[in-house]
């Protein structure tokens, strides 16, 4: 955002799902992410807070229902390079999550991750395109196959295991006036050893 200045971005997401007979409806906000120029024009300090609220209606006509707050982001971005020609304009991300959320949300432990975003104005003003690649640790919920003694299929054993997740986004990004503009979006997840070993 540049030295001295703030800048305070939120968003809200819902999110509907049915799987294996089981529905979900969730609800994400305010998705604060503070950012604060510091030092000089290439540097940012970034902050993030979220707060989740997820209801799940199993087979049986259970439901079961999370909220609180999702653990904090920290971040330090570094301006790298300006467009020069076809060489795009970059930067670099250091972020982490810390364990601070409530228990159901929290991952509890540190997650290191590393975002490098690039990108070129291609009509002055106009029309844009941009991409980012990440790598983060995260952490998923596992379910472990579990057998009774004569090897029937019994309810499963639920974990949480730690993995490696790359992510890659394209964005193409319109003005239409000065106050406004659009931007289309694709953004893909590769887990890497999301699967437990066992």
């Amino acid at each position: 955002v540049g030295k001295d200045r703030v800048q305070l971005e939120t968003g809200y997401t819902y999110i509907r799902d049915r799987s294996n007979g089981s529905r979900l409806s969730a609800h994400s906000f305010p998705e604060t992410l503070l950012r604060v120029g510091l030092f000089a024009e290439w540097f940012e300090l970034r902050f993030g807070q979220n707060f989740a609220r997820e209801k799940t209606t199993l087979l049986d006509g259970s439901r079961e229902t999370i909220r609180g707050a999702e653990d904090l982001y920290l971040g330090v971005k570094f301006a790298l390079t300006e467009q020069q020609k076809l060489f795009p304009e970059m930067a670099l991300v250091f972020q982490m999550t810390v364990p601070t959320g409530s228990r159901d949300l929290s991952s509890r432990e540190v997650l290191p991750g590393i975002n490098w975003l690039y990108g070129w104005d291609i009509v002055e003003g106009q029309l844009a395109l941009g991409g980012s690649t990440q790598l983060n640790r995260v952490r998923g919920v596992m379910f472990y196959p579990m057998f009774d003694e004569l090897g029937q299929s019994t309810e499963p054993l639920v974990g949480k295991h730690s993995y490696t997740e790359f992510a890659q986004s394209i964005t193409v990004n319109y003005s239409l006036t000065k106050q406004l503009g659009l931007y289309t979006e694709w953004f893909a997840f590769f887990p890497h050893s999301s699967l437990d070993p066992d």
